[in-house]
């Protein structure tokens, strides 16, 4: 646990650095993060080959760039997309992270069904001694609106540490119960 807290600590301070210099991944995965084992000890996003300025991303778009495990529902629709991607892969990794597998699995079709239709698991069913405050995280980061998500993958970051203690404040349970009660097709 401590070892996937660190990991989305310092993937979520790195992509703050790069949405507030207007640049969106598109295609955060596992293999895009590396790890310097050396003192100090540090994560570090890689590969931004399909990055986009948020100047770049326009409308509609019928291609559909990024690793498909891992993309937003607005991206696997072709629509245009912000940060909020990027914190979606970021949570869909710490889940995979923490529970040994995605939180929607399947072949092509039926995971963009999934992506876009289906409640987010309850990652507290899936691991054993996680606090099931992390439930609520999860369904406010893989949110199907990118507008129901966190504001910044730091935000998801101190939410979700929190959380593994047992700590989430009434606002994000609130809408963590409303996500995993109704979940909006995007």
């Amino acid at each position: 646990l401590d070892q996937v807290l660190e990991l989305v600590d310092h993937a979520a301070r790195a992509l703050d650095a790069v949405h507030v210099a207007g640049v969106v991944h598109r295609d955060l995965k596992p293999s895009n993060l590396f790890l310097v084992d050396a003192l100090p000890r540090a994560w570090k996003v890689l590969d931004f080959g399909v990055s986009q300025s948020f100047a770049e991303i326009g409308a509609h778009s019928d291609e559909m760039v990024g690793t498909p495990q891992y993309m937003a529902p607005e991206q696997m629709n072709g629509d245009p997309i912000d940060h909020r991607a990027d914190l979606y892969a970021l949570a869909t990794i710490a889940f995979r992270a923490l529970s040994g597998r995605p939180p929607f699995v399947g072949d092509i079709q039926s995971l963009l069904v999934a992506v876009v239709t289906e409640s987010v698991p309850r990652i507290s069913e899936l691991t054993e001694g996680l606090n099931p405050s992390v439930d609520y995280i999860f369904a406010i980061a893989l949110a199907k609106d990118p507008a129901d998500r966190f504001p910044s993958a730091t935000a998801f970051a101190r939410a979700l540490r929190l959380a593994t203690m047992g700590h989430i404040d009434d606002t994000h349970l609130g809408r963590g119960v409303r996500l995993l009660a109704t979940p909006t097709a995007y």
